[in-house]
């Protein structure tokens, strides 16, 4: 009778964490959809951020699946690499930065990472700016703040590149430093065949949205951007 007790209660538990994850994962879902639906800017933050912390962000890139909140780690760097926006251990991760960047964006540069998943979530959908014609007609990336900030980002290139870590390498946290890696991109960028935005001046503060592309670890997919607009939404 105590053992079946006992595993009546073990279920019960399950059942509740499962119900409570997935209402979370609705809650994504449907912060995703009233974005698109209604053209607003308003997120739960305190819904999002009882559960997780981490979550100091929400990232938008229009064309794209790429709807997620932005996490970031206070104890490990790769935490995320495995886990999901909910801290739980999943192959998938979640959409993260390390904590060299600052979370009001304000760095010179700020890389954004995520897995490139094969059913196109996370950053699975990246590749598609490989195509020029959709390179051409997609050119934003919009992060939302729990200051009520939105931030707009014009595209300015697309291309594979060694993956080196690029604050690190190129010394990104000085404005002299970013500003000679900016005018070296349009050089990666024939380099590497990918696409370059001809009348954007990529320039700080920038974004990085970085993946690793199929097949080939020693290199990542990055998406970059300039911001052109901050924009304040009151109440």
């Amino acid at each position: 009778m105590k053992n079946k007790k006992k595993w009546l209660i073990t279920v019960i538990a399950l059942l509740l964490v499962f119900c409570f994850r997935q209402y979370l994962s609705d809650a994504y879902r449907n912060i995703s959809q009233k974005l698109k639906e209604e053209n607003t800017d308003k997120i739960d933050w305190d819904l999002l951020q009882e559960q997780n912390p981490d979550i100091y962000a929400w990232l938008n890139v229009p064309g794209t699946p790429i709807d997620y909140p932005i996490v970031q780690s206070q104890t490990e760097e790769g935490f995320y690499l495995t886990h999901d926006a909910d801290k739980e251990e999943n192959i998938y991760g979640a959409i993260y930065t390390e904590k060299i960047n600052k979370k009001d964006f304000t760095n010179w540069m700020t890389v954004v990472y995520g897995h490139n998943m094969r059913d196109g979530s996370m950053f699975g959908s990246l590749k598609k700016f490989a195509d020029p014609g959709f390179f051409k007609e997609h050119d934003k990336i919009i992060i939302y703040l729990p200051s009520d900030e939105v931030l707009t980002y014009q595209i300015a290139a697309a291309y594979e590149y060694p993956a080196d870590h690029l604050i690190s390498t190129f010394d990104l946290q000085t404005e002299e430093k970013a500003d000679a890696y900016f005018q070296k991109v349009r050089g990666f960028v024939e380099q590497y065949e990918g696409n370059y935005r001809e009348k954007v001046q990529l320039k700080a503060p920038a974004i990085t949205l970085s993946t690793c592309t199929a097949g080939d670890s020693s290199f990542r997919y990055l998406v970059q951007g300039v911001l052109i607009d901050t924009i304040h939404k009151e109440g």
